[in-house]
């Protein structure tokens, strides 16, 4: 496959063997498995990158969702608390009034509104560590695709960061062709 060839190329592997032919032998059956198995670990590192990648773009996309569970349930307690803060209010002012009737059926409301407020604050607090946890995820996701590029560019032999990126470059069009 055409991440087979470019995994090879990648390793310098390709050049190592037209080198040893032209030197007048074909490489050793040992030196043809361990490239074998080199060029494969570079395609699986390589294939493990970009998966982790779509993962993390997933991830981040939830995480900055304008309508998600945590500014739904923000947006409900605000509610929740801004009709308890009315509720009160209007309680006050019916007590300096001294009209003991509608105090008693408005404390029922606060009582109820209260009740309210907990579930609200619950389901927001359940939101909070579901987007942390969604956090933690992300950065998870960046530190092993880290390793997994530091080992790319171990495996493959290369320092230069633009050759690896170029290889990376690579991989993605290779990736989508194959789709």
């Amino acid at each position: 496959s055409g991440l087979f060839a470019l995994a090879l190329a990648a390793s310098g592997s390709v050049e190592r063997m037209a080198a040893q032919e032209k030197a007048g032998g074909p490489l050793r059956s040992s030196d043809q498995a361990a490239l074998v198995q080199k060029a494969e670990r570079i395609v699986q590192l390589t294939r493990q990158i970009q998966t982790d990648q779509q993962e993390l773009r997933d991830a981040e996309a939830r995480l900055n969702q304008p309508g998600s569970e945590h500014t739904r349930a923000l947006v409900n307690l605000q509610e929740i608390e801004a009709d308890y803060q009315i509720t009160s209010r209007r309680m006050a002012q019916l007590k300096s009034a001294k009209k003991n009737q509608e105090v008693a059926e408005l404390e029922k409301t606060l009582t109820k509104q209260k009740e309210r407020i907990r579930l609200a604050r619950d389901r927001f607090v359940l939101a909070l560590s579901e987007r942390q946890i969604l956090r933690d995820q992300i950065a998870t996701l960046h530190e092993k695709t880290r390793k997994e590029f530091e080992e790319l560019i171990r495996t493959t032999g290369k320092s230069d960061v633009e050759r690896v990126s170029s290889l990376q470059v690579s991989l993605e069009l290779d990736a989508v062709q194959l789709q």
